[in-house]
């Protein structure tokens, strides 16, 4: 392949995965003719979508009588992240190992490889039980405790996502949580190989939900800081969930972090974390966080402060003042939970110590006014 088959590939791939698809798979009801392995898989649905360029079928298997879901993943062939191996609870599950066919892509003649796997198909994700508005208090914080035990398996295995979002969350059929969407992933060790031989520029996932050190490619001089990443999608999905609005794009418009893009880039990788150590905290300075309480959120107030407290200390713009202990994450998320199913007991408490400092005080006031009535008495 030639400099320019290739750049055309890497420019125009998007569109070549959604093209594939379609020639591949009619929606009304074609077959999957070189899906090896899933022969009997019939197309439901088309979907393309994601940080990791990746397009959707569902499908469903007669044979089996299952309908699970063919991902056709851009990145699937080259993340240095054996799917394999995140396999466990809280993870989604594969149901056939990665493959991939190939289709050539007119007018230009390339040769567009689509690797592919089989996955169970979920009810539904995260992203549309938020925008349905279905979710209350409680069901909100057990969902994101979910949601942290999820990332919190992979990382204990040194595997980081980097494309956390609500979409990514699916909720299945009897109503488990699992963490999908791996196309982007790799697990981060002294002997990894990178994906790219140059970040500079580049950032993978969504950038909703990135936050400015990879924005700035700090992660091209170390990968480590794709776990602080995770972490901060973590805050910016628990502010979604209390607030229906998304963190990323009330903070910064596209056109700023386009720019932090592109100059840090231009920054040598050996100096780009000094610089970004040097502005970083008057850029967090500047943007202020917004509190969850501004935006009218219907989730009961008793838990706000604590909700609050734990969504800032996830998404801090500044990577060192960033809470990343999922010890601390579980502490606040359970303290929350009791406080709410307590609210009454924890009202009452509340109004009793509130009486009894009035009453301290008006004592106090009575003690003093004594006093000084006595003092005049002895004056006069």
């Amino acid at each position: 392949m030639t400099s320019s088959e290739r750049r055309l590939q890497r420019e125009y791939h998007p569109a070549a995965v959604e093209a594939g698809l379609a020639a591949t798979a009619a929606v009304d009801g074609g077959t999957i003719e070189q899906a090896a392995g899933t022969e009997n898989h019939r197309c439901l649905r088309v979907k393309a979508r994601g940080g990791s360029r990746e397009g959707k079928h569902r499908a469903q298997d007669p044979s089996a009588g299952l309908v699970r879901h063919l991902k056709y993943d851009s990145h699937a062939g080259r993340a240095p992240c054996d799917r394999g191996a995140v396999e466990a609870e809280g993870i989604v599950k594969l149901v056939s190992p990665l493959a991939e066919f190939k289709k050539t892509w007119d007018p230009y003649g390339i040769e567009v490889v689509f690797p592919y796997y089989v996955v169970e198909l979920a009810e539904t994700d995260v992203e549309q039980v938020v925008e349905s508005g279905a979710l209350d208090t409680e069901q909100a914080l057990l969902l994101f405790r979910d949601m942290c035990k999820s990332v919190q398996r992979i990382h204990a295995r040194r595997i980081v996502h980097r494309d956390l979002k609500p979409g990514n969350f699916l909720i299945m059929h009897d109503g488990s949580l699992r963490l999908s969407d791996f196309g982007t992933a790799r697990t981060v060790g002294e002997s990894t190989r990178p994906i790219l031989d140059d970040y500079s520029g580049h950032f993978p996932g969504d950038i909703r939900y990135t936050p400015p050190e990879i924005i700035s490619s700090l992660h091209d001089g170390d990968p480590g800081f794709a776990f602080l990443a995770d972490v901060y999608s973590q805050g910016a999905i628990l502010f979604e969930l209390f607030t229906g609005v998304n963190l990323g794009t009330h903070i910064f418009d596209l056109k700023f972090q386009q720019d932090l893009l592109q100059h840090m880039a231009m920054v040598p990788r050996e100096n780009r974390r000094e610089v970004f150590d040097g502005f970083i905290l008057q850029l967090a300075d500047a943007r202020p966080l917004p509190d969850i309480t501004d935006f009218g959120t219907p989730m009961r107030r008793c838990v706000l402060p604590i909700v609050n407290d734990l969504y800032k200390g996830l998404a801090a713009l500044d990577y060192r003042r960033r809470v990343c202990s999922f010890e601390h994450i579980f502490l606040k998320l359970n303290q929350a939970l009791l406080v709410l199913r307590n609210e009454e007991k924890v009202k009452k408490w509340r109004q009793q110590r509130e009486a009894y400092r009035a009453n301290a005080i008006l004592k106090q006031q009575k003690s003093k006014a004594r006093m000084l009535a006595s003092m005049k008495g002895i004056a006069q």
